[in-house]
This record gives C-alpha cells, structure tokens and sequence, in this order.
C-alpha cells in the first residue's frame, strides 16, 4: 500500500529516474542544436583584407604562402588580374587538383570584380565548408586594385 502513496520513496525514485533522463536527453539535444548553428558559415564569418594588406600579401603569394583566388570568369581574368592570382570558379573546386594545390597554401585570399561580387564571397565561404584554415576576401576588388594604381597582370 505504501508503493501507492504518492509519498513513498520508490515512486520518487522511479520518477525522479525518468526527470533525469529526460532533463539529460533535453539538454544533449540543445547543445547539438547550439553547436550546429555555430558551425554555420555566414557572409559575417569571412575575415576581410584591405588594399594595402593585399599588397603584401600579393609579396608573398610569390613565395607560394600564400594563394590569390581571382573568381572572375576568365574572360575578364584574361583582360585584367592582381598578379599572381589564379582564375578559380566555384565549380571548379569540386575538382581534386584544386583541393589538392588550396590545402598546400597557409592563406588563400579570394576576390572579385568589386565590394558587390556575390562570386567571391561564395568562393570564401565555400573554401571555409571545405576546411580551408585561413581564408581571407579582398573585398574591394579589382577594381579597387586597378583604381589605385597597382600592377595589372593580364592574359592567362
């Protein structure tokens, strides 16, 4: 009868056992749902680069530290790029030869046309999900870069 009673220790401990799991079950599945949304990669997470940075981080791309992802099409990377950068596509990073070649950099800096190159950031972004360790964007372009008087490189 005292198994019945509402007050009886056996009842509490079997109840207080369930609370527990459940309690513990909760908060697992918060800190999984917490840890997954930081792990998301936002426009706010690229680390941006200015253009004097850029200048001597083109410097040291010579020196093969470094790599300058130019994600133009290649018609305009032909008529006009920073030097030392490669002309990589979004797409072109499914490709193992570019996976390959980006893990042996230490940073890769990513640009575009300009500050409104939805290109680039994508590019950034994606070097990121790929876990590419330090990934820059120079986001005010090329042409900003042309605009201030900095070498041209052109054609392939």
């Amino acid at each position: 009868m005292d198994d019945m009673n509402s007050n009886s220790p056996v009842r509490h401990s079997r109840h207080g056992h369930a609370r527990r799991a459940l309690a513990a079950g909760f908060t697992l599945a918060l800190a999984l749902a917490l840890a997954a949304c930081g792990n998301k990669i936002t426009d706010q997470s690229v680390l941006r680069i200015q253009t004097t940075d850029m200048a001597a981080r083109v410097e040291a791309s010579s020196r093969g530290r470094v790599m300058i992802i130019d994600s133009r099409n290649a018609t305009q990377f032909a008529a006009g790029h920073i030097p030392g950068a490669v002309n990589v596509r979004l797409p072109d990073l499914r490709k193992e030869r570019w996976e390959t070649e980006l893990r042996k950099r230490n940073t890769l800096i990513v640009y575009g046309q300009n500050p409104g190159s939805a290109s680039a950031i994508a590019m950034a972004k994606r070097l990121m999900e790929m876990g590419m360790k330090d990934v820059r964007l120079y986001e005010r372009g090329f042409d900003e870069w042309r605009d201030a008087g900095l070498t041209v490189a052109r054609g392939d």
